[in-house]
């Protein structure tokens, strides 16, 4: 197994990219066995880009 990968990293990398990709968390969920959904969100490792900030939606 390469350095750094684990199966659990495996596992957040799967659960990220899939609710990247517009998959509905719950299928995600299910798709991973996680009883509540709150265990499926703390796998998702995706970073809010910037112009998607509440933010940028102000007009100064």
């Amino acid at each position: 197994m390469p350095l750094g990968v684990t199966p659990h990293s495996a596992r957040a990398t799967f659960i990220t990219e899939a609710l990247d990709r517009k998959c509905p968390i719950e299928a995600v969920q299910a798709s991973v066995g996680h009883r509540h959904i709150a265990t499926t969100k703390m796998y998702d490792k995706r970073t809010l880009h910037y112009r998607e900030s509440a933010s940028f939606a102000v007009r100064y």
